[in-house]
């Protein structure tokens, strides 16, 4: 968007010749200059500088706005236009720098097209037939219709995604719960199974125990089924004694009487004979 040199230099010719004036008239020269060398910065400086001298002039506010643009200080640019009066070159400018902003803020993008939208309207209000203006005007009105269809199938894929992680979470309890479940379930059988286990350590100990009651009683049987054929020996042993004993005192006394007998026969016959011969 250059600026147009005949209506600056008209601007020139209107403004007369004073020495206020010819100071300006030089600014704006070398902005001129610096702009077609693409020196916006340089450009701006010197028609900021001519706007102090001759302040509210259209010519040079739309020529800052113009570098302004160029510079991409839309903020800046932003404030300047809504400051002063707008014109066709505002409106056209402030219509480019909305856009441009939509292209990168994709949140915001159908305001700042509405925004491009309203500013082009109102500059072919200014100017009907402008090709450029109305082919602009018509293209924005596109991208809004664009950018709605956009966001319609992002909102449905949202929803489809926000579905689906709803689905997929869902499956993901699901799964915990059967894990947990199953988790549960294994625990139950091990605690069953150690309990089952226990059971059997415990009738297993219960079976040796009373089998080694068993052993012991046996054992205590058999000794005291040895201790008591033991005193049956030693009783035996002790009547046989006895009765050998008995059998020889017997004897003895056998012995003694057959003796005594054997005395008083003996006595009896000396008796005898004495009595004899005392007769």
């Amino acid at each position: 968007m250059k600026i147009n040199i005949i209506l600056v230099l008209i601007f020139i010719f209107l403004c007369g010749f004073s020495s206020k004036q010819e100071n300006a008239y030089r600014n704006i020269k070398d902005g001129i200059i610096l702009y077609n060398n693409k020196e916006f910065e340089k450009s701006l400086d010197k028609f900021k500088t001519a706007n102090n001298i001759l302040e509210n002039n259209n010519t040079i506010l739309d020529n800052i706005a113009i570098n302004l643009y160029y510079l991409n200080n839309h903020e800046e640019l932003i404030n300047f236009i809504d400051s002063n009066n707008k014109t066709l070159v505002r409106y056209s400018i402030l219509g480019e720098i909305y856009k441009k902003i939509g292209d990168l803020q994709e949140e915001n993008r159908i305001k700042l097209y509405k925004k491009s939208l309203e500013n082009y309207k109102e500059a072919i209000k200014l100017n009907p037939g402008n090709e450029k203006l109305i082919f602009n005007y018509e293209y924005i009105k596109k991208l809004i219709e664009e950018s709605k269809d956009d966001n319609q199938d992002k909102d449905d894929n949202q929803d489809k995604d926000d579905n689906q992680d709803k689905d997929d979470n869902q499956d993901k309890n699901d799964n915990q719960d059967k894990n947990d479940n199953q988790d549960k379930d294994d625990n139950q059988d091990k605690d069953d199974n150690q309990d089952k286990d226990d059971n059997q350590d415990k009738d297993d100990n219960q079976d040796k125990n009373d089998n080694q009651d068993k052993d012991d009683n046996q054992d205590k049987d058999d000794n005291q089924d040895k201790n008591d054929n033991q005193d049956k020996d030693d009783n035996q042993s002790i009547d046989e004694k006895s009765l050998e004993e008995l059998y020889k005192s017997l004897k003895m006394m056998e012995l003694v009487e057959k003796d005594d007998l054997k005395n008083n026969q003996k006595v009896l016959e000396n008796k005898n004979k004495y009595e004899e011969k005392n007769w």
